[in-house]
C-alpha cells in the first residue's frame, strides 16, 4: 500500500519541466478540465443507477450497470490526472488506468454480445402499427359487444311485447270462463255442484292473477320486480291452497290435509300471490312423487321469528320432506 500511493522519484507535474512556469494558465488548463471531466463522469453513472432504479423495465438493464462502472473509472483517472500536478500519485494513476481499460474492454464485449438482440428490438415505427393495430383490434371488440348488447335488449323488448300480447289474448276468454262459473254456482241447488263451480272460480281467479303477473319474468331480468308485502289472512289463504290442490291429490287417490302445529298468526305480512304459487308448487311436487297414503302441509309459527311462517309438505313414504 505504501508503494501504491508512494512519491518517491516522482516529482509533482508543476515541477515537470520549465514550461509551466512560464506558461502555468496550461497547466490550469489541464487541471480545470481533468476535475469537469471527472465531476460529469461521475454524475453521468449516478443517473444510470437512478434511471435503472425506477425503470425495471428498460432492456438490457445490467448493460448499464456496467457502462456506469466503465465511466466511473474514466472520471476517477481525470481525478487522478488533475491532482498529480500536486501529489505524483504515478503509480495509482497507472494502475486505475488498467483497472479503466479492462473495464472498457468489458464493455465493448458485453455490447457485442447485446447487439444482436439490440438490432432486433422493435423502433418507434413498428412499435406505432403494433399500437394501432391492438387499437383497431379492441375498437372491434368493443363493437361487437355493443352489437351484442344491442340484440340482447331488443330481445328483451320483443319477449316482453310478447308477454303483454299474450296475457291479453288469455285475459280475455278467462274473464269470460269466471263470469259463468260463477252464473252456473247461483243457479245450481245441489251443495256439492255449486262448491264444484266454486273451485272452478278459484282456480280461475288464481290462474287470472298469475296472467296478470306474467311480466314478472322480464321485471325480474330488468331488477324492477317489486314484492307487494301487506297483511294476509294465513288460514284461509292456506285453505284456499289445500283446496285447490285437492282435486290433484284425489285423482292420485291421496288424502290433503293441513295441519297446524301449534297456534298460528291470523294475519301475517307477505306476498299473498307469491305465498300461493310457493305453495301450490310445494304440494304439486308431493303429490307427484308420492304413490300412496296422505300428503300433510304442516304449518307452525316461529316465535324467534314473528315475521316468518315455516311450511312442510312431509310425504310418509319418504325419507325426507320437501
Amino acid at each position: 500500500m505504501n508503494w501504491l500511493f508512494g512519491t518517491d522519484g516522482f516529482p509533482p507535474r508543476w515541477r515537470c519541466g520549465t514550461g509551466w512556469e512560464a506558461e502555468p494558465w496550461v497547466g490550469w488548463l489541464h487541471v480545470v478540465g481533468d476535475s469537469l471531466i471527472a465531476a460529469a463522469y461521475t454524475s453521468i453513472p449516478l443517473l444510470l443507477i437512478y434511471l435503472g432504479s425506477k425503470r425495471n423495465d428498460v432492456p438490457f438493464h445490467w448493460l448499464g450497470g456496467l457502462f456506469a462502472a466503465f465511466i466511473l473509472a474514466c472520471g476517477a483517472t481525470h481525478a487522478l490526472d488533475a491532482f498529480i500536478f500536486w501529489e505524483p500519485l504515478y503509480r495509482l494513476s497507472g494502475l486505475m488506468k488498467a483497472l479503466t481499460a479492462a473495464v472498457s474492454w468489458a464493455t465493448v464485449a458485453a455490447l457485442l454480445l447485446a447487439l444482436p438482440a439490440i438490432l432486433h428490438l422493435p423502433g418507434r415505427a413498428k412499435l406505432a402499427d403494433s399500437l394501432e393495430a391492438e387499437i383497431a383490434e379492441r375498437r372491434r371488440a368493443e363493437a361487437a359487444e355493443r352489437t351484442a348488447r344491442e340484440a340482447a335488449e331488443a330481445a328483451n323488448v320483443a319477449k316482453t311485447q310478447f308477454l303483454a300480447a299474450m296475457s291479453h289474448e288469455l285475459r280475455t276468454p278467462l274473464t269470460a270462463v269466471l263470469g259463468y262459473a260463477d252464473l252456473l254456482a247461483r243457479a245450481l241447488e245441489n251443495p256439492d255442484r255449486r262448491d264444484m263451480a266454486r273451485q272452478i272460480r278459484a282456480n280461475g281467479n288464481h290462474l287470472l292473477t298469475l296472467l296478470n303477473d306474467l311480466l314478472d319474468l322480464s321485471k325480474v331480468e330488468a331488477g324492477k320486480l317489486e314484492i307487494d308485502r301487506r297483511p294476509v289472512e294465513l288460514v284461509p289463504l292456506l285453505e284456499e291452497v289445500r283446496s285447490l290442490m285437492n282435486v290433484q291429490a284425489l285423482d292420485r287417490g291421496l288424502k290433503l290435509e293441513v295441519r297446524y302445529l301449534g297456534p298460528v298468526p291470523r294475519f301475517v305480512m307477505t306476498d299473498a300471490v307469491r305465498l300461493r304459487q310457493c305453495l301450490l308448487n310445494l304440494l304439486s311436487n308431493a303429490i307427484k312423487f308420492t304413490d300412496r297414503g296422505r300428503v300433510r302441509m304442516e304449518v307452525r309459527f316461529l316465535p324467534d321469528a314473528p315475521a316468518d311462517l315455516t311450511a312442510d309438505a312431509r310425504v310418509p313414504a319418504a325419507a325426507g320432506a320437501i
